[in-house]
């Protein structure tokens, strides 16, 4: 306070307005979604399929089969033009965009460290099959991004103790042409 009367009044009035915006931000909040446990996530406009899954429940068994789908299940579509395949826009199995992940599967089970990890992945992963969407415009399943890194810190741990098979490199291979690929129908997706 000495500060403003001491001929600093440009720098009190820059902090005071500054004080006064964050006061009324923080009552804008609770204003703007009329309560304060709402995010405003509930109000957002989603495509009539989405709504209906969320009416549901935001978290529900009865996402799991359409999450299931995505996850390991959905394919490109075919088409008779060049690239001839599109994928779909709520997501594609990580079977086709990471296969290389499965090598995670032969990972050594009996140290605690992998176990540890192949439980997190379950852990991660399971809440995220239970949401409603799974997501819109991307390549692969979106929400198995949370619980990737621990299925790559399993095939790094197989790949330490047995090296890289052939058929592990075959599949990496195959994963980084599905990653280009999608660079081409990031730009051409109609």
């Amino acid at each position: 306070m000495g500060l403003c009367w001491a001929g600093r009044h440009r720098t009190c009035a820059r902090s005071y307005q500054r004080n006064e915006r964050d006061r009324r931000r923080r009552r804008e909040w609770h204003v703007r979604f009329g309560s304060p446990l709402e995010s405003g996530y509930y109000l957002g406009a989603l495509p009539a399929f989405l709504e209906a899954q969320r009416a549901i429940n935001v978290f529900s068994l009865a996402h799991l089969s359409m999450n299931l789908d995505l996850f390991l299940v959905r394919l490109p579509r075919l088409q008779p033009e060049f690239p001839f395949f599109r994928p779909d826009g709520l997501g594609m199995s990580v079977l086709v965009t990471s296969p290389g992940l499965l090598y995670a599967l032969r990972a050594p089970f009996r140290d605690p460290r992998a176990a540890g990890l192949g439980i997190t992945f379950v852990l991660v992963l399971v809440p995220n099959l239970l949401y409603y969407g799974g997501g819109w415009l991307q390549m692969g399943y979106r929400y198995a991004l949370d619980a990737i890194p621990f299925a790559i810190a399993l095939a790094g741990m197989a790949a330490a103790r047995r090296g890289l098979p052939w058929w592990a490199k075959a599949l990496i291979a195959f994963g980084v042409a599905v990653g280009i690929g999608s660079v081409y129908w990031a730009y051409n997706l109609k």
